[in-house]
């Protein structure tokens, strides 16, 4: 009985509990809305200046520091290594375990077996 009592007392909190996260939701979904926006203006206003114009380094400058995420080809290249690594080479004897065909019958892939590194 007295549980019942502390939880029908705590109903009235869930339910605004509940009535905030909902609108926080809302709130995050319209803010990042507005972020893409944003993004793809400048994003559109960068790719219609040369890459050799003093305002692409401006713009460029600007998108950085609105903290949005801004990488050029060759930082995101090194982000992408320095996260999974560099690939290594994979060596195939050849022997052929699969052929992957359309329906008519000609072929898309051949798989190969790998090499056992000893």
């Amino acid at each position: 009985m007295e549980n019942l009592q502390k939880q029908s007392a705590r109903q009235p909190e869930k339910k605004k509990m509940e009535a905030l996260g909902r609108f926080s939701c809302k709130v995050a979904h319209d803010f990042n809305n507005l972020l893409g926006a944003i993004e793809g203006y400048a994003t559109l206003a960068m790719n219609g200046v040369r890459a050799d114009d003093p305002l692409r380094q401006d713009l460029l400058h600007n998108l950085k520091a609105a903290r949005l995420p801004v990488l050029s080809i060759e930082e995101l290249k090194a982000k992408a290594d320095k996260i999974v690594g560099k690939p290594e080479a994979i060596h195939w004897e050849d022997k052929i375990v699969g052929v992957v065909k359309y329906r008519d019958g000609s072929v898309v892939d051949v798989i190969r077996q790998v090499k056992k590194e000893i």
